[in-house]
């Protein structure tokens, strides 16, 4: 990690770019809810070689619990919680809530990867002496003009 004068020269060098950063051009916004380039993003979510999208499932798991042991800190032990993911993806971190007992909401704009995450978790994506989420993750299209809205 750099020093903070390593870091605050870091960023005189970005601000001085005389290149500014270009805006997304080809439209307002992502094409998330595109099919073909929501097929494309699920693949790399599903990807573990890499975390260009998801993280890997260990990460996946190592995030969650440290999720836990933030929420038990602030408002005590009582589980299980209920938590809303707000652009989950394909649900990986739903999946891994809800095997952890969890009631888990996610809502998504991709077609691909809200398919995948209705999908029941397949037996790689549980640890060893875990029983599979059943119905306890839910998933739904949130609407492009109110995300909040989705209860």
């Amino acid at each position: 990690m750099p020093d903070g004068g390593q870091l605050r020269e870091t960023w005189a060098r970005i601000a001085a770019d005389p290149r500014p950063a270009r805006p997304w051009r080809d439209g307002a916004a992502f094409p998330w809810a595109d099919p073909v380039f929501s097929e494309r993003m699920l693949r790399l979510h599903l990807d573990q070689s890499t975390h260009m999208a998801s993280r890997s499932l260990p990460v996946i798991r190592a995030h969650v619990g440290w999720l836990e042991d933030r929420l038990a800190e602030a408002f005590g032990d009582a589980a299980p919680r209920r938590v809303l993911d707000v652009a989950c993806g394909p649900g990986l971190y739903c999946h891994e809530l809800a095997r952890r007992g969890h009631r888990a909401w996610g809502g998504d704009v991709a077609p691909a990867a809200l398919r995948h995450a209705r999908a029941p978790p397949r037996p790689r994506d549980w640890t060893a002496g875990s029983t599979p989420p059943i119905s306890r993750t839910r998933t739904r299209r949130c609407p492009r003009t109110s995300p909040a809205s989705m209860r």
